[in-house]
């Protein structure tokens, strides 16, 4: 039986780029992250008019620059029972913002209330020049639960967000926010929220499909922490609890090394035994599985990482990483498949698990790999039957590069004949080399949006495939927070199931010799290239303790609850019977405001009347029909969306779905 070969040097060779810095370095990042924090919002908002002292004006949460910012100051909020929705006020002060605290207590609608435990305030800043300008997201997009002692002279956006109890009494609750800085205050803002009589499902049981990806190696990166440390399980789980809330349910679980999801190590480790004998170290794979069940609930899919592209005989990927020589990165490459015959990459540990190296087993087309993995297989699915997960276990991943029919005929059998996952531009075949199910899969093109559902609708929700749409590279760190609110909606009325692979914590954490972030941990790992097709994106954010939510992130999780109103309303309206219990007027009203909300989707493109009209489903290119980013056309939007009453859009659509609710209760 042949033994791992020698380790390849992999992402402390690659130039310029630093990796995970040691406790003294971490000390001095979280001093400079401090300092960024204070510095942020100067950088970002105009001042306040000379000599006006601290106040309180109008925002909206989907406009971080508050571009639009003014009126009456108050948190004014839509919603249902079950959910999570927020609203903000903006501070300006033309003095420097000392010892800023804000609270709001328990919010009551007569005898009822929903108590403070139930509100959180947060207060977003931006991130700092570190961050490349195409990349860096929009506005103050950094939620903290805790503001800095200082903050420069200018605007601060204080969040307040209400997590409904489901069994809320519909109605307006109403209470107060009250800001309190050194010198200043308390400054009082109204707080409101309309709760309408429907109750969104659990997370859990959501139908719209939403992939959030989470990092390990990112968070180990950001915070100078050893893998796999106390630590490091904290800032996971801190990742994780975000995730869930999103309903994202797909695990990650890379059987391998160095893959496209820039992890350093394999997640099960291979012990020498001697003689060409191994054993398997399952603890970090159970002790990841447990924290995902416990914070993001029950997963739809493990995914078990067992090729990426430098498997691929032949591949020189032409791509660098940022300020690595290109030249030096081929012949890494090529020295990587010359050493190694393409072979899978994973962690060796020593008996006792305290050092740990990397080495290369045969190419899976090798018939050595049967012995040296089938008892891999054979106890991994054994461990996921007694977690009850034995049918949510599938083989990542393949791109546009997929592994060869031999591979494939070997991973086929050696699994047990598991299903893959596959993220490309296209949609592949149903089955791999016509062997192999690909049962989830994500495309970037091929697409189907239906624009003007009055010439016909799609329910991508209905979908017997689960199809998702990819967004590739950094398009989720690009996009204004009305996007990424439409977004969902938008594809879920296509004949796509909803989003997928999006990074949650895949954030820039790779920063050059000037401190600079200049890639994700992706880099370290040019032999893994997918080109364009990377997560370059993330919905999380860095914070000073942990990850933290952005603007956008909470903006995509009320677009998602919106979903799942609307597909609510949809299964009554696509049931023959169903809709005969609703009535022609009630049916009438439905389709017309699911109609008027699919409209609006596309004028937040920046599309007009006219453009709309004339189309019903069109391709995913649909600068054909006259949207292009380069066209202004998004700004357009974001503008229009900011006063097209999105508010009130919300309420209406959890009103019907209240209204459909009792009238097939019989109510």
């Amino acid at each position: 039986m042949p033994e791992l070969s020698k380790p390849f040097r992999t992402h402390a060779s690659v130039p310029r780029i630093a990796t995970a810095p040691g406790r003294a370095v971490a000390a001095v990042l979280a001093a400079a992250f401090a300092i960024f924090l204070a510095a942020a919002p100067a950088a970002i908002a105009q001042a306040p008019e000379a000599n006006a002292g601290p106040r309180l004006l109008g925002g909206d949460i989907h406009d971080p620059d508050d571009a639009h910012c003014g009126g009456r100051p108050a948190v004014s909020i839509a919603g249902a029972r079950n959910g999570a929705f927020s609203g903000k006020v903006v501070l300006a002060s033309n003095q420097p913002i000392l010892q800023l605290t804000a609270a709001v207590g328990e919010l009551r609608q007569g005898e009822a209330a929903i108590p403070a435990s139930r509100l959180r305030v947060r207060y977003a800043v931006r991130w700092d020049r570190s961050m490349g300008g195409f990349r860096r997201p929009k506005g103050a997009d950094i939620l903290l639960e805790s503001p800095p002692a200082r903050l420069p002279a200018g605007k601060v956006d204080v969040w307040v967000t209400v997590d409904v109890p489901r069994v809320a009494k519909p109605g307006t609750y109403a209470g107060e926010l009250a800001i309190k800085l050194e010198g200043g205050g308390p400054l009082r803002a109204p707080v409101t929220i309309n709760v309408q009589d429907w109750t969104l499902p659990d997370t859990q049981d959501f139908s719209t499909w939403v992939e959030l990806v989470q990092s390990p190696d990112t968070l180990s990166v950001e915070y100078g922490v050893p893998l796999w440390s106390p630590e490091h399980w904290r800032l996971i789980e801190r990742s994780m609890r975000l995730i869930g809330a999103t309903s994202s349910r797909v695990v990650y679980v890379p059987l391998i090394c160095h893959t496209n999801l820039g992890n350093a190590e394999s997640m099960v480790r291979w012990v020498p035994r001697g003689a060409g004998r191994w054993a398997h170290d399952f603890s970090i794979m159970d002790r990841y599985l447990d924290a995902a069940v416990k914070h993001m609930g029950r997963p739809k899919i493990v995914v078990f990482n067992v090729w990426d592209v430098y498997q691929q005989e032949k591949l020189l990927m032409k791509r660098a990483p940022p300020g690595a020589d290109a030249n030096q990165v081929r012949e890494r490459i090529g020295d990587l498949h010359a050493k190694h015959g393409y072979g899978p990459a994973v962690t060796v540990a020593g008996p006792d698990s305290a050092k740990t190296e990397t080495g290369y087993l045969p190419p899976w087309s090798d018939p050595a790999s049967k012995a040296l993995w089938a008892p891999l297989f054979k106890e991994l699915r054994a461990r996921m039957a007694r977690r009850g997960l034995e049918k949510t276990l599938m083989l990542g991943m393949f791109t546009d590069a997929a592994p060869s029919k031999q591979e494939v005929l070997a991973l086929h059998e050696i699994s047990g004949g598991l299903p893959w996952v596959c993220h490309a531009h296209y949609a592949p075949k149903d089955k791999l080399h016509d062997i192999a199910e690909v049962a989830y899969r994500t495309t970037h093109e091929r697409i189907v949006l239906t624009m003007n559902p009055v010439r016909g609708r799609t329910y991508g929700w209905k979908q017997d495939r689960l199809r998702a749409y990819h967004f590739r590279a950094a398009a989720w760190n690009q996009m204004s927070c009305t996007e990424v609110r439409c977004v969902p909606e938008l594809y879920l009325t296509g004949d796509q199931r909803g989003i997928g692979y999006i990074g949650a914590d895949f954030w820039w954490s790779i920063r050059d010799k000037r401190g600079l972030r200049a890639g994700t941990v992706i880099d370290r790992y040019p032999q893994s290239f997918w080109r364009n097709l990377e997560m370059r994106g993330a919905l999380l954010n860095p914070g000073p303790n942990g990850p933290v939510a952005s603007a956008r992130f909470e903006c995509f999780r009320e677009g998602v609850q919106e979903c799942e109103a609307r597909i609510f309303i949809e299964r009554a309206l696509t049931d023959a019977k169903l809709k005969a219990r609703l009535g022609d007027d009630l049916a009438g009203r439905a389709q017309k405001l699911l109609d008027a909300r699919q409209h609006a989707l596309w004028r937040q493109k920046g599309l007009t009347d006219e453009e709309i009209e004339p189309h019903g489903s069109v391709p995913s290119w649909y600068r054909a029909v006259k949207y292009d980013p380069r066209s202004g056309k998004p700004q357009l939007g974001h503008k229009w969306f900011l006063t097209s009453g999105w508010q009130e859009r919300s309420r209406m659509l959890y009103a019907l779905a209240g209204e459909v609710r009792r009238k097939l209760a019989g109510r």
